[in-house]
């Protein structure tokens, strides 16, 4: 019922909220190897996590998903105004500004977008930003900000994990913890 620091490796479920504070970011990751990272300023709820199945409700800020999905996974990060599924591998955006108007960046794969305008299906290289009249306006992804550029670096890192080959199935998305701190024999 209170907020309390959340520490490095805390496992979090359904019902659970997430404020990243100011200067701050954080990380988190699911079974299947997804990572959803959130920048400073961001309230994050998660809504359900079962079994591939993920929801998650973004008051505001900013969220990069790089989505590992495998064939029955599916995640949804619901706005204010909009709701956006993904059913297939992506890397997307999905950024809140004060007034609640959603943008969803995608950057690799492929998203659904639903608001009260309608559902659209937006590609890699494409954005879609919702305002609070409902209006949805599609355009070309623009240059890489900093906060991209941090999480694709983030990306590369954990793509350049070794140790996945040795761990059981269960075990591999979080290979990339390990690797960092010794060696595999």
């Amino acid at each position: 019922e209170e907020w309390a620091p959340a520490s490095i490796n805390l496992p979090l479920r359904g019902g659970d909220s997430i404020w990243v504070p100011d200067g701050g970011r954080t990380e988190l990751q699911t079974k299947d190897g997804t990572h959803l990272r959130l920048n400073e300023g961001s309230a994050l709820e998660i809504l359900a996590s079962e079994d591939g199945s993920y929801q998650f409700y973004l008051a505001q800020g900013r969220a990069y998903i790089n989505f590992g999905a495998r064939d029955d996974s599916v995640i949804q990060i619901d706005t204010p105004l909009s709701s956006t599924r993904v059913f297939e591998k992506t890397v997307f955006k999905v950024d809140v500004d004060e007034d609640g108007n959603s943008t969803v960046s995608v950057i690799r794969g492929l998203v659904d977008v639903e608001s009260r305008s309608g559902r659209s299906s937006i590609n890699g290289g494409k954005s879609i930003s919702i305002g609070e009249d409902g209006y949805a306006e599609i355009s070309s992804l623009g240059p890489s900000d900093e906060w991209e550029k941090w999480n694709r670096s983030r990306d590369k890192k954990i793509l350049r994990g070794t140790g996945a080959q040795y761990l059981p199935e269960e075990l591999r998305p979080y290979s990339n913890d390990l690797d960092g701190h010794g060696r595999w024999v």
